[in-house]
């Protein structure tokens, strides 16, 4: 017993077996694969893992990125630039219901996750958590509208949308006979107008008819004229 020796492990290894390439822990910064430790994956398909610890199948343990990050900055921008054209816009309340949304996607996810790879005990973890988030999502929905909600309020609510609706019905009120006012001002100007020219016609007649007359009594001669006279 005490002439046994244990043998080294390979070049770079911190941990292994007692046979050729069982390594399964490297020293920093080499990563395990296949049993050895290298400087960077060398099988096809292969990447580091996010510890930076060994080597792993890109097609088994996709990167996916920080998908669900890059969408509520997203929305943040669609609300602020929002805000800024339409000022009755409420920025908190508009935040609040988004996000929610998209943490319930990234509970699911990952929920989904834990289930594809098997993650037993991450799945139980998030499963717990995403349950109390849907109950104090269920929760406050129920004390907004017991608690906050009440009946003077929802009355009060119900007065404001009857005033709103007598309101915008006297603006279109008022804009119909805005433009039954302009239809009928400009019928009357086009009246007058058909009246002036109607007049200006006549008079135009009425002078051409004098200067005829005239004309023909210019050319009677004296006698004439006596006799009409007389006449």
């Amino acid at each position: 017993m005490g002439s046994l020796k244990c043998k080294p492990c390979e070049a770079n290894c911190n941990k292994c077996g007692t046979e050729a390439k069982s390594c399964f822990e490297c020293v920093r910064p080499f990563l395990l694969e296949a049993g050895g430790c290298v400087a960077s994956c060398t099988l096809p398909g292969y990447r580091p893992n996010h510890a930076g610890t060994q080597c792993i199948n890109k097609s088994e343990f996709p990167f996916i990125g920080p998908v669900f990050s890059i969408a509520s900055a997203f929305c943040i921008v669609i609300i602020t630039i929002a805000r800024c054209t339409k000022k009755e816009t409420q920025y908190a309340p508009s935040l609040i219901a988004i996000i929610g949304g998209l943490e319930a996607l990234a509970f699911a996810f990952q929920v989904f996750i834990c289930i594809e790879y098997r993650e037993t005990k991450s799945g139980i973890l998030t499963g717990i958590a995403f349950a109390v988030y849907v109950g104090l999502n269920a929760y406050t929905a129920w004390f907004v509208q017991k608690k906050v909600l009440d009946e003077n309020a929802r009355s009060k609510d119900r007065i404001g949308a009857k005033k709103m609706k007598i309101f915008f019905d006297d603006v279109l009120k008022k804009e119909k006979k805005k433009k039954a006012k302009q239809v009928r001002r400009t019928k009357l100007a086009a009246r007058a107008t058909k009246k002036k020219s109607s007049q200006a016609l006549s008079s135009k007649r009425d002078g051409s008819a004098h200067a005829a007359s005239r004309g023909q009594l210019d050319g009677l001669d004296g006698a004439q004229r006596e006799e009409l006279k007389v006449e």
